[in-house]
């Protein structure tokens, strides 16, 4: 029982393979730090990357997103 745990152990010490992600944009991306280029194709590829705490309803008022929910009066 040790050996296998010992094994498993071992197996999970192993570095990840590195793969490549392929993805099509209309333009150029330059980077996806917001605050560099706060430009159209670079926003797509980061909001396809990263999860934001808010986002909007179908009126486009602020709403809780995946990282967060709005309280009564629309703070945290």
């Amino acid at each position: 029982m040790s050996l296998r745990l010992g094994l498993f152990g071992a197996l999970l010490a192993l570095p990840a393979a590195a793969q490549t992600l392929t993805m099509a944009v209309g333009a150029p991306v330059t980077s996806i730090d917001p605050h560099f280029h706060n430009i159209g194709p670079n926003n797509a590829v980061a909001s396809m990357l990263f999860d934001t705490l808010l986002q909007q309803d179908g009126d486009l008022a602020a709403a809780g997103g995946p990282g967060g929910t709005l309280g009564a009066g629309g703070g945290w």
